[in-house]
């Protein structure tokens, strides 16, 4: 029997965006400029505003886009929405992505060079052109040593490795592709379809951190090795909008509360609490002494978040267990009073 190639209309490619319009009309149009267009687009909208909408509307008389309103202020619901349109339209590829993406030349023929090629393959990852695919955890060796020994995250050559509740590692540079991976970076990734027959990504308010990592680790335990591959032939540049960013301290928050579940989801076990405790014990103590080395105020205040963030997961842990995340965001995405 024949081998049924997948072709790129056999694609999807799910945008999640939340006020910004300005960067989904400029990913659109370098989709087109580089011949990247694939079967459909769902841009799914958070927005209360009309501005991505009548932008999507104007390319889709040439192009095929799909323009999907949420009324729920959620990167990852969003993303659920899409897949479901996605697989109701029966795409076999579903390629998710940031809204601030440029993807170059030749990007889709090789991410269908690697699926057509390795079946074994069910999720890839592409190469941010500025650095590698993970170009924000770029360490000195002393650094590394002290990340390495409290199991927190840190560079490894071609590595995309999960050592626990806090360490994934991960290769600033990457010359050739990484086929060992055991998580992808988020920016942008795409799996088979049959990914999502049983899994959908845990839902909170806005941003969060546990979708990029939960995915795709779950798809490599459930895989095995081999699943998950990184490729410099994928080539984009994440240019990360400015508009709608969060603050520090929020981020602190949703960084830490998405550990949390990450450990409550995949490292609930002893030796999985131990990594926990002990890479808690490390983040605060490797705050502190940059306090104490460096003296700045926004040093402190860096760590004075991230001890309110801890106790804050530490608190709502049963909560956070049951898949009830964000409680110190108003429905509009700014933080409640008290935790201001």
């Amino acid at each position: 029997m024949s081998k049924n190639y997948l072709t790129q209309k056999d694609i999807a490619l799910i945008i999640p965006t939340y006020n910004r319009a300005a960067d989904v009309e400029r990913t659109l149009r370098i989709l087109i400029k580089n011949k990247n267009v694939p079967g459909r687009v769902f841009i799914v909208d958070q927005s209360k505003e009309n501005k991505t909408k009548n932008i999507v509307k104007k390319y889709s008389k040439r192009y095929p886009f799909q323009y999907v309103f949420s009324n729920k202020p959620s990167s990852s619901h969003a993303e659920n929405i899409g897949v479901r349109l996605a697989q109701q339209k029966g795409f076999k590829l579903l390629l998710i992505s940031g809204d601030d993406m440029d993807y170059f030349p030749g990007y889709m023929r090789n991410l269908l060079k690697e699926f057509n090629e390795h079946d074994e393959l069910m999720g890839l990852g592409g190469m941010d052109v500025q650095s590698g695919a993970a170009r924000h955890l770029q360490h000195s060796c002393l650094s590394n040593i002290f990340l390495n020994f409290f199991f927190l995250p840190y560079t490894e050559n071609h590595k995309f490795r999960v050592i626990g509740p806090y360490g994934l590692t991960s290769s600033t540079i990457i010359k050739h592709p990484i086929r060992d991976a055991q998580w992808i970076p988020g920016f942008n990734n795409c799996f088979r379809s049959k990914v999502y027959e049983k899994y959908t990504f845990p839902e909170s308010k806005g941003y969060n951190v546990l979708e990029d990592i939960d995915c795709t680790y779950t798809v490599y335990k459930k895989y095995g090795p081999g699943s998950l591959v990184i490729t410099p032939a994928c080539k984009v540049w994440h240019r990360e909008s400015k508009v709608a960013r969060y603050s520090t301290k929020k981020r602190i928050f949703i960084n830490h509360e998405d550990h949390f579940a990450f450990y409550y989801r995949h490292f609930n076990t002893i030796l999985g609490t131990f990594k926990m405790c002990w890479s808690i014990f490390g983040i605060i103590l490797g705050n502190i002494l940059r306090v104490l080395v460096q003296r700045r105020k926004q040093d402190f205040l860096h760590t004075k978040y991230v001890i309110q963030a801890i106790i804050l997961a530490y608190r709502n842990r049963h909560l956070i267990k049951q898949g009830k995340f964000r409680t110190f965001l108003n429905d509009d995405l700014s933080l409640k009073k008290e935790f201001e």
